[in-house]
């Protein structure tokens, strides 16, 4: 670490920036494609939420996750290279797309640190259609980052990444870049607290349609045609100013620690955010792990009711049926 610190305050380190991007400019001039070079940084232990606060500027591709557990939290945001598709083959071109960005990126990596390869992070709709009329997400989004913060066990690793060209001016580039690293280095941002009104409107008038939803599922489990089903009820909540993304993720991350929080915003300044108990898989050292999550229980008001409402669902036969629903359709969908 000392050596890091030593080296990010040195004009060696400049220097080392300034002829990796001219590598990269000679390449693209050569072969006359963008090329995007990827830096990375070891620095005190950040926090990327209050970073992606300081960042973000609203009409950015952004993203954020964290899972206390797993000791990880990472945030993207801008991007330099982007992927956005309706089309019904998006996750074949998003895959073409990762494989033409990735051969053109030079990853500048020399303390070999954990997290400091650049990542393509993407968020997919259920269902491919035409967004022109709300221009809300579309389908398919694949970018990667101009920044990528992360922070793990052993501290935060920051990935800047830059596009380069035959044209680029690598020196200016490089004094930009470093002083841009070195700014973030020596701050120790927090999340700032919004400030303002708090009241809420909060409209429940679907119940009807929720309850009429129930009754048309059930009586399809009772013909046979399923098996289970989850059902959500939208609550819409009315402010008098916008909402804030950073500090509704603050709030779900300290009322709600356990659960995988999210955050995924377009550049039109919208956002989707959330905490779940569930994750639909994850890839581990080339192995596909899946969440066969079933069955659910209020949270108790100590750690003993907890306990107890745990015991519930594990002992109650209704839950452990959909709990074994949900394993035999993972199963099946991973051909195991």
């Amino acid at each position: 670490m000392p050596v890091q610190s030593s080296f990010a305050d040195s004009l060696a380190g400049c220097q080392a920036l300034e002829a990796f991007l001219e590598d990269g400019r000679q390449l693209a001039d050569r072969s006359q494609t963008d090329r995007y070079v990827s830096f990375a940084f070891d620095c005190p232990n950040l926090d990327p939420l209050a970073i992606l606060q300081k960042l973000e500027c609203g009409n950015q591709l952004t993203f954020y996750y964290e899972n206390k557990s797993e000791q990880l939290a990472i945030a993207a945001i801008d991007h330099v290279a982007l992927f956005e598709s309706d089309r019904s083959d998006r996750f074949k071109t998003a895959r073409q797309f990762s494989e033409r960005c990735f051969a053109n990126v030079l990853s500048w990596n020399p303390f070999g640190l954990s997290y400091g390869k650049p990542h393509l992070f993407c968020g997919f709709t259920f269902f491919n259609r035409n967004r022109q009329r709300d221009r809300t997400f579309p389908s398919g989004t694949l970018f990667l980052p101009r920044w990528q913060v992360t922070r793990h066990d052993r501290g935060t690793t920051i990935v800047r990444n830059v596009v380069v060209r035959g044209s680029t001016e690598t020196g200016t580039l490089a004094q930009q870049v470093w002083g841009e690293i070195k700014a973030l280095m020596r701050s120790h941002h927090r999340v700032i607290p919004a400030i303002g009104s708090r009241d809420r409107q909060v409209d429940r008038r679907n119940i009807d349609r929720f309850k009429a939803a129930v009754r048309d599922v059930l009586e399809t489990i009772e013909q046979g045609d399923l098996h289970k089903a989850v059902l959500s009820h939208a609550v819409d909540l009315t402010a008098p100013q916008a909402f804030d993304a950073v500090n509704s993720l603050q709030n779900l991350r300290r009322r709600y620690g356990d659960c995988h929080l999210f955050l995924i915003g377009n550049r039109w300044g919208q956002r989707f955010i959330g905490a779940s108990p569930e994750r639909l898989f994850a890839i581990r050292q080339r192995r596909l792990v899946a969440d066969a999550l079933a069955g659910s229980a209020p949270r108790g008001t100590t750690a003993l009711a907890d306990i107890t409402h745990a015991e519930e669902l594990r002992s109650s036969p209704k839950e452990v049926r959909e709990h074994r629903v949900v394993v035999d359709f993972c199963s099946i969908a991973c051909g195991v």
